[in-house]
């Protein structure tokens, strides 16, 4: 016999009413067996979740956005004064290598400003129109920027107004620096590629020596680090 299901009989008339108990019992069962296990998904998933940071780059030519650093393999664990030395040096070579066909934002970039006054970074300056102002100057010393001016500074002209636009491509850049230590790095070597808009050569390898200097009196907002003497080479 089907018990309770083959119960249903005036003898025994709850045989019904058993058998749909035992199928919600079951059924409640079942369901919370499945709480229990989705509870334990959630927790095994995010206990085995990663974080991975990420830098977000936009191109202020092109506008357009680019993830730096964004590496899973290679952790590198550097030191605040190495950190601060090659950001010194990323800022310098955005400027260097920059042409752009808006004159306006050329001379920005390359105007000499005065470095107590205009060379402090601060979130009404990020959001301002000429957030880019006396960036070379800013990171340069003055020999290297008085070069700049006199003879790197023309040949820019000329190609902005050929129509011609240099930017580097961030995801490029290498920094290493030459001598061992962190005390003894002020030498860099760079690797880094020119974006190009001219037709004929679209890209530019370039290798470059980068030589920090450092005065806290003169440039105070980046704990004294600035490039003294700038080399590069065109590889291609």
């Amino acid at each position: 016999m089907d018990f309770p299901n083959g119960f249903n009989t005036p003898t025994f008339p709850a045989g019904p009413r058993v058998a749909l108990s035992r199928v919600v019992a079951i059924g409640i069962m079942v369901v919370f067996l499945l709480i229990v296990v989705v509870c334990g998904m959630l927790l095994w998933a995010q206990r085995s979740a990663q974080v991975h940071p990420f830098l977000v780059s936009v191109n202020n030519i092109t506008g357009q956005w680019q993830i730096v650093g964004h590496h899973h393999d290679n952790v590198v664990n550097m030191s605040a004064e190495r950190a601060l030395k090659e950001s010194v040096i990323g800022k310098f070579l955005q400027s260097w290598f920059l042409v752009s066909l808006d004159e306006k934002y050329n001379e920005n970039t390359w105007a000499s400003c005065n470095r107590d006054a205009d060379c402090i970074i601060t979130q009404s300056s990020l959001s301002d129109i000429d957030s880019n102002k006396c960036a070379l100057y800013c990171v340069s010393g003055d020999e290297l920027y008085t070069d700049f001016k006199q003879k790197i500074a023309p040949k820019y002209q000329e190609l902005a107004q050929n129509g011609i636009t240099w930017y580097i491509d961030m995801p490029s850049l290498q920094i290493t620096p030459i001598e061992s230590g962190e005390k003894a790095d002020d030498l860099w070597q760079v690797r880094v590629k020119i974006i190009n808009t001219n037709i004929v050569n679209p890209t530019i390898d370039v290798l470059g020596y980068v030589k920090i200097g450092q005065n806290a009196d003169v440039f105070p907002n980046t704990m004294g680090y600035f490039v003294s003497e700038f080399n590069a080479y065109k590889m291609n």
